[in-house]
């Protein structure tokens, strides 16, 4: 009984020490566990707060980098605004050049058709009043109108040829004259011909009787027309 007793308490005594023995390492590796994961609970904190600063770090680099983007859109679009209103200034100002250029080719068009037209008229009514007068006057009033015409032309000089430099190589005078010339005023001709331009001349002569009245003298390049067709001509010029 006393071996029983005894063997129930040494039994006991074991599993006191056992639960005591397993209570100590289940202390043990708890405040081992515990302390483990307020280790990891701090690393992971310290990661979290690490991660949020670098999440600040790229949102602010962002931000700037956008707003970089943004203020070099904005000068990159001012630039091609200016630009394009640059070429568009000098597009509008060429086009105006181009069309003041065109107007005035217009207007230089216009006046050298108006120029030729208004040239065409004279020509046409200077002929026109020269056909009237050599129909409606009689030939002996015409003739004799000639022949007062010469003398005065005779008179004054013909308008002073001995002002007028006329080529050395020039030898021969053409006179279209409205009426055959007489002996006399041919005479007369060639003698101031000679007087005036300081040499003689071959003479030769032509008879036009569109002319109306008076003479034509061609000397090389050079026409005098002293006939009444271009008095008319003249007036109705100073009249236009």
């Amino acid at each position: 009984m006393i071996i029983i007793l005894s063997a129930f308490i040494f039994l006991v005594l074991i599993t006191l020490i056992l639960i005591y023995a397993f209570r100590r390492i289940l202390d043990k590796n708890v405040v081992s566990a515990t302390s483990h994961f307020d280790t990891l609970s701090q690393d992971y904190d310290k990661r979290q707060h690490e991660i949020n600063r670098l999440l600040e770090e790229t949102k602010l680099k962002a931000q700037a980098l956008l707003a970089q983007a943004q203020s070099e859109s904005e000068k990159l679009k001012q630039k091609i605004i200016t630009e394009a209103e640059s070429e568009r200034d000098k597009i509008v100002a060429g086009a105006r050049t181009q069309a003041g250029e065109i107007i005035n080719q217009a207007d230089k068009a216009r006046n050298a058709l108006l120029a030729e037209i208004e040239e065409r008229i004279t020509k046409e009514a200077v002929k026109k009043a020269s056909n009237l007068i050599q129909e409606a006057l009689p030939e002996s009033f015409r003739s004799q109108a000639h022949a007062r015409w010469v003398d005065d032309l005779l008179k004054t000089g013909f308008g002073k040829l001995d002002k007028i430099r006329i080529n050395e190589t020039v030898k021969e005078v053409k006179i279209i004259s409205a009426f055959p010339l007489t002996d006399e005023q041919r005479k007369k001709i060639s003698h101031y011909l000679e007087e005036s331009l300081g040499k003689g001349f071959t003479v030769k002569e032509e008879i036009d009787e569109k002319i109306v009245v008076g003479l034509v003298i061609q000397i090389g390049s050079l026409a005098l027309d002293a006939s009444l067709r271009n008095k008319i001509k003249e007036k109705a010029i100073a009249k236009a």
